[in-house]
């Protein structure tokens, strides 16, 4: 967390900056043509909503794969460790009926 801060705080001098240059372009653009100007702000405004329209959807793409990646990973664990159960009950039989009793009783309230 300190490194991101410390980061922020060294880019913002440049963004200052930045911003101080295009609002002083776009001020002198205004002053010599204004019909100009409003077109450079029209298309400014096409391109930034064509770009961040398609890395959102992308961006909500992405969370919904990570969900089901983790949803595919649990189900994977489950399928491991069903699979190390039943090689421990080849070696270790255990009857049906003396399952019943070795059961804890919350397995039981569980099932109803």
């Amino acid at each position: 967390m300190f490194s991101s801060i410390v980061l922020g705080a060294q880019l913002l001098p440049e963004l200052i900056a930045n911003a101080v240059v295009l609002i002083g372009m776009l001020g002198y653009l205004a002053y010599l043509d204004f019909h100009a100007f409003l077109y450079v702000v029209e298309v400014v405004g096409f391109g930034i909503v064509t770009y961040r329209v398609p890395v959102l959807f992308g961006v909500k793409q992405f969370r919904r794969v990570r969900e089901y990646e983790d949803e595919l990973q649990i189900a994977f664990r489950g399928l491991i460790g069903g699979a190390k159960e039943l090689r421990l009950s080849a070696e270790n039989p255990i009857s049906t009926s003396a399952m019943c009793f070795w059961a804890p009783k919350a397995g039981f309230a569980r099932l109803r």
